[in-house]
């Protein structure tokens, strides 16, 4: 059975991290805590209303966290730039593994980001704020030109292994 997960983000003003899918919490996500994540798919709805804004959009495991940064890997970028609307959505045949001990994709690798930290909680699709933790699905909205907002629904239909 496939599981879904949605967050909405309003009139975002800066580069922003967010949990998708908290892979240790099973009283508001229907998986098992001991299975990897493996992402069907995923869907973004995506609107900028400043001239010259620009951010990129990235979608990946969280590897390993500790209170100082985290190690993401990221199977998933799209970009939208000025005063735009963006919609995707991308089917993974087969899933993309998201074991965060051995992934089952090549991405790009960012270490010593800090915007995923076990000592910092941020937003997540139930409503209540929590601290990333390897194996977590992550979603990173970075500002990379100008200035303005970006408004966006991104959902993730995902299975455990």
């Amino acid at each position: 059975m496939a599981f879904l997960a949605a967050l909405e983000v309003e009139d975002l003003a800066a580069t922003t991290g967010y949990i998708l899918v908290d892979q240790s919490d099973v009283t508001n996500y229907p998986h098992a805590v001991a299975k990897p994540i493996i992402v069907k798919s995923v869907r973004i709805d995506a609107e900028t209303e400043t001239a010259g804004a620009e951010y990129n959009i990235r979608i990946g495991v969280l590897e390993e966290v500790d209170a100082t940064d985290g190690t993401t890997r990221w199977f998933y970028q799209s970009r939208i730039a000025s005063v735009a609307r963006l919609t995707e959505h991308v089917k993974f045949d087969g899933g993309v593994s998201c074991d965060p001990a051995a992934p089952g994709f090549i991405g790009a690798q960012v270490t010593n980001n800090t915007r995923f930290q076990t000592d910092v909680t941020i937003a997540n699709p139930t409503g209540t704020n929590a601290a990333p933790g390897a194996g977590d699905i992550v979603m990173d909205i970075r500002e990379i030109a100008g200035s303005g907002t970006i408004s966006a629904m991104v959902t993730v239909e995902y299975v455990t292994q």
